[in-house]
C-alpha cells in the first residue's frame, strides 16, 4: 500500500541505500508471521495479528492524513439529502404491499398510470422482469397545494423539507424501496 512502512528494508533498497533506519525483520519471525496470519485470519478473537506491531503506524498515519484531509473550521457542510433503502425478498414483499397501502400510496392523488404501484410491483415479479418505479417528490398533506403535480403525501420529521422515493425491482423476487430525506 502507499505510504505504508516496509516490513524488511531489504525489500526497499534503492542503490543499496536502505529505505529506513529500522533494523530488518530476522527471518525466522517473517516464517513465524507467515504461519500464524492464517490462524490469526480464521480466528481474530483468539490469535493476535501477527504484525501486531504495525498497528501503531496505522493509527499514525490515519491521524495524519485526517488532519491533512479535514475542512477548515469556518467551512461548514450541508447535507441534501440521506437515502435510505430497504430490500424486501420474497418472505417480507407483503409487508411492503401493506405498509404502501396503509399510508396511501397504493394510488396516486392525481392518477398519471392506469395500474397502482402494487400491481406494477406484482405484474414485474410475475413476470420476472426488473425495472424502476419512481413515486416522486413526497410532500406533507397541509403542503400538497404548494406544489403542482404532487401525487403522494406523508407525514415525516419536520427536520425535512420532502422526500423522494422510487421502487427498484431489482430482481424478479428482490424489491427495493428507496426514501431520499431531502432538506430545506
Amino acid at each position: 500500500m502507499k505510504g505504508r512502512r516496509p516490513q524488511n528494508i531489504e525489500q526497499d533498497k534503492t542503490e543499496g541505500v536502505p529505505a529506513t533506519e529500522e533494523k530488518p525483520v530476522p527471518k525466522w519471525k517473517q516464517r513465524a508471521r507467515k504461519m500464524v496470519w492464517p490462524l490469526h485470519a480464521r480466528y481474530p478473537n483468539v490469535i493476535p495479528n501477527p504484525y501486531g506491531e504495525d498497528k501503531a503506524y496505522d493509527r499514525e498515519h490515519d491521524a495524519e492524513t485526517n488532519a491533512k484531509s479535514a475542512l477548515d473550521e469556518d467551512v461548514s457542510l450541508r447535507l441534501g439529502c440521506i437515502m435510505v433503502s430497504e430490500i424486501f425478498g420474497p418472505n417480507e414483499i407483503e409487508t411492503l404491499y401493506d405498509g404502501l397501502e396503509k399510508i396511501g400510496w397504493n394510488r396516486e392523488r392525481t392518477p398519471i398510470r392506469d395500474e397502482s404501484s402494487i400491481d406494477w410491483l406484482k405484474k414485474q415479479r410475475l413476470y420476472g422482469s426488473e425495472g424502476r418505479m419512481p413515486l416522486g417528490w413526497i410532500h406533507r398533506p397541509e403542503d400538497a397545494k404548494k406544489y403542482v403535480g404532487v401525487r403522494y403525501t406523508a407525514e415525516f420529521p419536520k427536520q425535512f423539507s420532502s422526500l423522494l422515493v422510487t421502487i427498484s425491482q431489482l430482481t424478479p423476487s428482490t424489491t427495493c424501496l428507496s426514501v431520499g430525506f431531502c432538506s430545506h
